[in-house]
């Protein structure tokens, strides 16, 4: 069976004045028809990048996207491409706004418009045709927005991350009515998303990517004892719980490795005197050669727990030396205070009995004196 959607060796980097980044490296992978598949990764690593492309909404630098088994040089018109808002036009009306993408094509005719009618009652927007999108809910607003995308019918549906926009109770909600609708359409489906229960309780396999230049880290096929599960139901089973788990080593592992070999990158730069740039990866060789083994790893980092306690036990004692010195010359300084303040208290003791004994002491006269001995004899 041939796959509607096929990419092969996709590659792509983004230009400006200061230089390239890539974006995408040598993605490779097919959807069947009416596959619901779904695209987990770290942010920024190229995921809505990759939907632009498979819509053709940009050329990839090399490597082919195939449609059905055809290439194209320009946006492919068969394909449906969601959003993370709504986008609705204001000033139109909920059925104006669910007929734009076919009065944009000249298609809107007596089949289309029948189409889109039974869509509105299937879906429970029918009652609201005429009313403006400031009138309705966040979640009755996203499915006027998948109803608009499915009336031009296309073969294949971009969903990026189509339910960030609503809160929780609403997108648990909205996320079953998008996945019946598909279902019930028979619709293939892209869904890219960072939140991994939505991944887990939609698709019906996840290609998880890495970090930018993106690659896939790996393809995790997704299966329920239980078939014709809603997302909601499968959040109760118990499959759902190590799906989620697998998909969370998956990622974390994949940041905890890609942090220990930038750490290598920049020790190997520093000693070599060479100013590491954004992109540059080392080969398979040194990759192999700057791995340890787990008894290498256990030691270098018993090794650095012990120099971190005694740089702790070192600072600590330098603390406490510190406090000692100030609390020493606090006491000093106390001293001082109280001898200086008795100095001054001694000094002005002994300036007031001088002044008191100046005042007792009274002249005697010599001549008077011997006058009163003459008159004695």
């Amino acid at each position: 069976m041939n796959p509607l959607l096929e990419l092969k060796n996709l590659c792509y980097a983004y230009h400006s004045k200061s230089g390239e980044t890539y974006a995408l490296s040598d993605i490779s992978f097919q959807v069947q028809r009416g596959e619901f598949v779904a695209v987990v990764g770290p942010s920024g690593c190229g995921k809505s990048t990759l939907l632009s492309l498979i819509a053709g909404l940009l050329m990839p630098e090399s490597g082919s996207v195939l449609l059905d088994g055809k290439a194209s040089d320009g946006f492919r018109e068969n394909t449906g491409y969601m959003l993370q808002k709504d986008h609705l036009f204001e000033w139109r009306t909920i059925y104006r706004n669910v007929v734009l993408g076919l009065e944009i094509q000249h298609k809107l005719n007596e089949e289309s418009e029948s189409r889109v009618n039974k869509m509105l009652k299937d879906y429970g927007l029918y009652r609201f045709r005429n009313a403006m999108p400031s009138e309705l809910s966040g979640g009755m607003r996203q499915r006027a927005a998948l109803i608009r995308t499915l009336a031009l019918d296309p073969e294949l549906l971009l969903l990026d991350e189509p339910f960030s926009a609503l809160d929780f109770q609403t997108r648990l909600s909205v996320c079953d009515d998008v996945s019946a609708i598909l279902r019930r359409e028979k619709k293939t489906a892209v869904l890219v998303t960072h939140d991994l229960s939505e991944a887990v309780s939609m698709a019906d396999r996840i290609i998880v990517l890495t970090k930018r230049p993106a690659r896939i880290r790996s393809v995790i096929e997704i299966r329920f004892a239980k078939s014709h599960l809603t997302p909601l139901e499968r959040r109760s089973e118990p499959e759902f719980q190590g799906y989620f788990n697998r998909l969370w080593r998956e990622l974390n592992g994949q940041e905890e490795k890609t942090a220990a070999v930038s750490g290598q990158e920049e020790k190997l730069a520093a000693e070599s005197g060479q100013e590491m740039t954004m992109g540059d990866e080392p080969g398979p060789e040194e990759r192999i050669k700057d791995e340890s083994s787990p008894e290498e790893r256990i030691e270098d980092e018993s090794g650095r727990e012990q120099r971190t306690r005694n740089a702790l036990d070192t600072a600590e004692t330098i603390e406490g030396g510190l406090r000692r010195e100030k609390a020493i010359e606090g006491e000093m300084r106390q001293e001082e205070a109280i001898e200086s303040k008795s100095d001054r208290q001694e000094a002005i003791g002994s300036e007031l009995s001088r002044e008191k004994m100046a005042e007792e002491e009274v002249p005697i006269d010599t001549d008077d004196k011997n006058e009163k001995w003459e008159r004695e004899e």
